[in-house]
């Protein structure tokens, strides 16, 4: 009688039980990943609104009332962006992004502070994505 070499029932199932679990962990990882690329593309968006901003109250000695509307700033809309809606607050000229779809319980506040002729932006985050803080999910994502 002549033996067929090969895998048997046992390496076949061995085999498929170390790439479902291989799977188990890399699935999530792959998913936070393309969460926090969404998130930065969506921050991204704010840049030129932020430099309208930025030139608007130098201009105007750090008033930011005189820069917290569109008209003021002088653009016809504000960003677009498949994973976030956008609002410029009045008052404050701050910058809020909302996130959509699978961003879509985080949100995040830029606020700019104008002190001694310098403009910076404070960064405020709120929400939860996947079980984390998008405090915490967001950590080096700023503007």
């Amino acid at each position: 009688m002549r033996f067929i070499k090969g895998f048997t029932l046992t390496d076949l199932m061995a085999a498929v039980s170390a790439a479902g679990i291989i799977s188990a962990m890399a699935i999530p990882q792959y998913h936070l990943h393309s969460n926090l690329t969404s998130w930065s593309k969506a921050v991204e968006a704010t840049a030129t609104i932020r430099a309208r901003i930025a030139d608007c109250v130098t201009r105007n000695n750090g008033l930011l009332s005189k820069c917290d509307t569109q008209e003021k700033l002088g653009i016809n809309e504000l960003p677009h962006s498949e994973n976030a809606t956008y609002t410029l607050l009045q008052g404050s000229a701050s910058i809020e992004i909302e996130g959509q779809g699978p961003l879509h319980p985080c949100k995040q506040s830029l606020r700019p502070v104008y002190d001694r002729a310098v403009l910076t932006w404070t960064i405020s985050n709120f929400g939860a994505l996947n079980g984390l803080q998008c405090s915490k999910l967001l950590i080096g994502r700023d503007a």
